[in-house]
């Protein structure tokens, strides 16, 4: 976002951060949506290529830690939003 954490909390109000996360939920950007558009066509090529005996699913072949459904949440309080940021 092109400032660190702490600029972060001084300019973001927690609704203006749920807004952005609830963004994210309809419309998925950074790393984790590159590595999926990856995957998709990574496994397209694979399974194409007539050298896989199975079809290959997107989702193997992401790293385990974006192989996880992030899950649909609104962030409605302060706490919520230092949390969500210290991660």
């Amino acid at each position: 976002m092109g400032m660190t954490l702490f600029e972060l909390k001084q300019r973001m109000t927690t609704q203006e951060l749920n807004q952005w996360w609830q963004y994210y939920l309809i419309e998925p950007f950074g790393y984790p949506q590159e590595h999926m558009l990856s995957a998709k066509l990574q496994a397209t090529i694979m399974n194409f290529s007539g050298q896989v005996n199975k079809m290959v699913n997107p989702m193997d072949l992401l790293p385990d830690r974006l192989n996880q459904n992030a899950g649909k949440q609104e962030l409605d309080s302060d706490s919520q939003v230092v949390g969500w940021l210290e991660l």
